[in-house]
């Protein structure tokens, strides 16, 4: 078990190394409030495996560059099909491609998205459904997209390297890691951004650790034990709050079943390997900035 698990970390970290940018995906824009919070999700999700799909990383909301995705619906229009009456939606899917303040846009996609339905939901749904889960012209995009985020981060090393410095005398240890995470692989800092982090992780691993143990606990309470298992692969190692997570494991697995009890096996073993990797920081840091918590 240790050694697949050893496995899988390597192949992690390879794959970080191996994405040439991260973007975040910023909040959606829709200013008429058109679509449902699952509707939102629904499009924010099929937008993240485009960029998964180019090998882009995902970045936290924190991250200085990212995708801004807005969507804009004409009002909706009635046509006759057959013997009943549909309802169609028409409208166009936005990505700007800007810095997280926006003072500075690399880029815009466009796509036209349309949907019927019998009602207006069916009709919003199925034009969601409709965004195909691949898209050349969005590969073009990001493909002309990544020369300037290098070049960004090329020309702004120095002034990220110091905000990050600047966020971390202030307190502001959650912004300050998103900074140095999201600077590419290409970039000239991202040697002494790792160094950065891996100096300074002292100062928040115990508070990084104490989130996710407590998360792991209300998941629990709540009998969400896939959550408190994700929750718990958060924990540093070597924090002080590792020993507690150990103890709360150990007094779970008295009461959990043969399958929770392998999947906090598997936790337990993941600690010992992580601890031997040697950019075990890096991974933990990555996987608490996109867990939410």
């Amino acid at each position: 078990m240790k050694n697949i698990i050893l496995s899988i970390l390597i192949l992690a970290t390879s794959k970080l190394a191996a994405q040439d940018i991260v973007l975040s995906l910023y909040s959606l824009k829709d200013k008429n409030y058109q679509l449902s919070e699952a509707q939102q999700s629904s499009l924010t999700s099929k937008v993240q495996s485009w960029l998964t799909e180019q090998n882009v990383g995902a970045a936290d909301s924190e991250a200085p560059m990212g995708l801004v995705p807005e969507v804009i619906l004409n009002e909706p229009r009635t046509v006759t099909a057959g013997l009943r009456n549909l309802t169609v939606y028409d409208g166009e899917l936005i990505l700007t491609a800007q810095q997280k303040d926006g003072k500075q846009t690399f880029g815009v996609y466009r796509k036209k998205i349309s949907g019927s339905g019998t009602s207006n939901t069916l009709a919003m749904s199925s034009m969601l459904s409709n965004i195909p889960s691949t898209d050349a012209k969005f590969a073009d995009f990001v493909t002309s997209l990544k020369p300037k985020v290098i070049k960004f981060y090329t020309e702004n090393c120095n002034n990220l390297m110091a905000e990050a410095n600047r966020q971390m005398d202030a307190g502001q240890m959650k912004s300050a890691m998103s900074t140095l995470l999201n600077i590419p692989a290409q970039a000239p800092c991202r040697a002494d951004a790792d160094n950065k982090l891996k100096a300074s992780y002292a100062r928040y691993r115990e508070f990084v650790c104490n989130q996710a143990l407590m998360a792991a606990k209300a998941s629990v309470a709540a009998k969400d034990y896939a959550s408190a298992v994700k929750a718990l692969r958060l924990i540093d190692p070597e924090a002080q709050c590792a020993k507690e997570a150990n103890t709360f494991i150990a007094e779970m697995q008295k009461n959990a079943d043969s399958d929770f009890k392998a999947q906090l096996d598997t936790v337990k073993e993941y600690f010992k390997a992580l601890a031997n990797q040697q950019n075990w920081q890096i991974v933990t840091l990555r996987d608490y900035m996109n867990s939410g918590y």
